[in-house]
């Protein structure tokens, strides 16, 4: 079954753009998720942040930590 496509811009962009990993204190590894998941996983406050740092920089790589969910968000661009 193909994808879906989306009518966020934002998720849209963050997917095209960059790969999402995931990384959670004490377990060894990262998951992959896209940027519709950064919602359900983090909330709206902090899926507003990753999606800005996102949009705002020039680096390959950016990571968020965010501390009171014990994770790093990591944005690899493609």
């Amino acid at each position: 079954m193909p994808a879906q496509p989306s009518d966020n811009q934002d998720r849209a962009f963050v997917n095209q753009n960059f790969l999402v990993k995931v990384y959670y204190d004490g377990k060894p590894g990262a998951e992959l998720t896209g940027a519709g998941q950064l919602q359900k996983l983090f909330g709206s406050q902090y899926k507003d942040k990753i999606f800005a740092k996102a949009f705002s920089t020039q680096k390959q790589e950016v990571s968020i930590r965010i501390r009171d969910k014990k994770a790093t968000v990591k944005l690899i661009s493609r």
